[in-house]
């Protein structure tokens, strides 16, 4: 191979690494909530089009896009939580699918683009399907860009194959192998997603060293993969990893150890290692405040992560003053009517439960359930939960036939929405139940 063939490939690689970056970064499947993608993901798809110009200015994607993939999600009935993850993972997808495709000058390719930027993303599939059909030297990387238009166009289980295919081609392509099992865990395949993640970590390894940016991402990434799977040692040990490459690579005070640290708390917590956990949040927490001050979105879901663990610990007081802080941050951010406002007041409302100020739990209920009905309406999972809430105030006072009515309306959401197998379904079918005997003993099957 000549030098200049070399050194070509070594460009190749890096623009490849950079895109997977941009992939990790955006679109890890971590269920953190409170980070501003998600929540301007959650406003558009709750309230939608109107309010969300600005963010489509802010996140770089062209408002028809965003129109266009808020209506696919919803054409498909994916619920409101769902489609805020799944729409920040497809805006990641647009991103890196114009980045490649801006690099190829063929006519289907350039064309592709066009359509991408215009929204026609019927239009881009099927230049890339004509793409494929001639057999050419780029057939691997047609199949990957199918696969993310695919993605876009909410077509899940044809880009699982079209990366499938871009993976068999590349089977050495640590970026092809890594989206395949990124994609494999959105369709719930965890282990499957984790086999190909490992594949893609090895080669990564091999050719960039341990200390890479790029592997230090990989291990954060599998690190939530086994968070996913319940497995949390092993999730601790992949996100420590990850810390101790970013401490060398940037230092104390990077948003990436502030990462590191929030998924190590997570792991902990999981775990019911509570003051471990806190001490990893607080670290993060110390991070993010130097990067970040303290009026940003990202520093309200520090406060709230602590406040949970103090909770955990019985520690109300602390978990108040932590709750508390969370919510002005996130009223002075976003304003009441924002689903991240009702989650920090719901929060706050368990809090006063446990504390038998039944009073002040219901108060704060109420504001939760007030927001969420004017971003979500009634047939909302979080809508249900406070509704849930409400009853179980009402059960912890001995007020059943109060409680009742509030369960029967959790009830109906959750077993239209979550299916009657779910575990929330299962569970509050049980505290309706229980409510139903104490107000009727002889109601009890025989």
């Amino acid at each position: 191979m000549s030098t200049q063939g070399k050194q070509t490939s070594v460009v190749q690689r890096y623009q490849m690494l950079s895109f997977r970056n941009k992939l990790a970064v955006w679109g890890t499947v971590v269920g953190f909530m409170g980070t501003a993608i998600v929540i301007f993901a959650l406003v558009f798809l709750s309230s939608g089009s109107a309010g969300f110009k600005q963010n489509s200015y802010e996140l770089g994607v062209p408002q028809a896009v965003l129109d266009r993939l808020g209506a696919l999600l919803a054409s498909q009935g994916i619920q409101f939580v769902d489609r805020g993850k799944q729409l920040k993972i497809l805006t990641a997808k647009y991103k890196a699918l114009e980045a490649r495709l801006a690099e190829r000058s063929d006519e289907l390719s350039q064309r592709a683009r066009e359509a991408l930027q215009n929204g026609s993303l019927e239009e881009v599939e099927g230049s890339l399907q004509q793409s494929i059909a001639k057999q050419q030297a780029t057939l691997a990387d047609d199949y990957f860009n199918l696969a993310h238009a695919q993605s876009l166009l909410v077509k899940y289980w044809e880009a699982l194959e079209s990366y499938q295919q871009a993976a068999n081609l590349a089977s050495q392509n640590s970026l092809y192998l890594n989206e395949y099992g990124t994609h494999l865990e959105t369709l719930g395949k965890y282990q499957e997603g984790l086999e190909f993640k490992g594949k893609a970590l090895a080669i990564d390894i091999k050719t960039l060293g341990e200390d890479h940016p790029e592997v230090a991402i990989q291990w954060n990434s599998i690190g939530v993969s086994f968070r996913q799977l319940g497995q949390y040692e092993q999730a601790i040990e992949f996100h420590e990893k990850a810390l101790a490459s970013d401490l060398k690579t940037y230092g104390e005070g990077h948003s990436s150890v502030a990462k590191a640290w929030n998924n190590i708390g997570m792991a902990r917590f999981a775990l019911g290692q509570y003051p471990k956990a806190i001490e990893s949040y607080e670290k993060a927490l110390a991070i993010d405040l130097k990067v970040y001050g303290e009026d940003h979105p990202d520093i309200a879901v520090d406060w709230s992560n602590i406040g949970a663990a103090w909770k955990a610990l019985g520690e109300y007081n602390k978990a108040i003053d932590y709750y508390e802080k969370a919510l002005d941050s996130d009223l002075e951010n976003f304003g009441e009517n924002h689903p991240e406002v009702a989650i920090r007041w719901n929060n706050l409302g368990t809090v006063y439960r446990s504390l038998k100020n039944y009073n002040k739990a219901l108060e704060l209920f109420g504001k939760a359930l007030e927001s969420n009905l004017k971003s979500f309406g009634a047939n909302h999972p979080s809508t249900a939960l406070r509704w849930e809430n409400f009853g179980s105030v009402w059960h912890l006072q001995g007020i059943f036939d109060k409680a009742i009515p509030e369960y029967e309306k959790a009830l109906r959401v959750y077993e239209a929405i979550l299916g009657a197998g779910h575990p929330k379904t299962k569970n509050i079918k049980s505290l309706l139940g229980l409510a139903q005997l104490k107000i009727n003993p002889e109601a009890m099957d025989e």
